[in-house]
């Protein structure tokens, strides 16, 4: 495996990429909001934490469930599958029928189709997943369609009750509450 060596033609462009980051992130807030610093670090942190916790349990649910495969490499470091057919098994969609989890995730509860169709707009996602199904059903393919956070309807009348369960996102949430899965 020889990795692709990076074109030096976009060191510029990524150099300032981490100049306004910086700017975005530490220097204006601080002008700005003229913070102590010990305020501004734990916000800092705090900040980084929430986002990293968010993203590791969208990607749990995308990919670390039990319907999803980890393939390994042949000995002569291929995999047997075709990259459409790798997506396919290795991700899932999750909570699929709730719009505000949707919304706040950037529509990466669709994993299957970002995963297939990363250029399209994810507002899109909703009217292909029926589509990449069907299409899956007909090559013999998984297309895993998770129940998991679709107890957590954000209406408040559900506030209360086995619909909170939020954190059953296995298979346990089906036997503790058949009604809502």
């Amino acid at each position: 495996y020889d990795p692709p060596t990076f074109p030096r033609t976009l060191l510029p462009a990524v150099i300032l990429g981490k100049v306004v980051c910086l700017a975005w992130q530490v220097v204006i807030p601080i002008l700005v909001l003229q913070p102590t610093w010990w305020a501004f670090l734990l916000g800092f942190v705090i900040m980084h934490m929430t986002a990293g916790l968010i993203l590791g349990i969208i990607f749990q649910l995308a990919h670390v469930v039990e319907e999803t495969s980890f393939p390994r490499a042949g000995p002569d470091g291929k995999l047997a599958d075709s990259w459409a057919e790798h997506q396919m098994r290795t991700t899932a969609d999750f909570s699929r029928r709730n719009r505000v989890l949707g919304w706040y995730s950037g529509g990466l509860n669709f994993q299957i189709e970002h995963h297939l169709f990363p250029h399209v707009a994810s507002e899109h996602y909703p009217a292909i997943a029926p589509i990449v199904e069907a299409c899956a059903k007909r090559h013999g393919l998984p297309a895993w369609v998770g129940p998991y956070l679709d107890a957590l309807d954000p209406t408040p009348a559900y506030v209360l009750g086995p619909r909170w369960e939020f954190l059953a996102w296995n298979r346990a949430q089906k036997a503790l509450y058949p009604a809502i899965t």
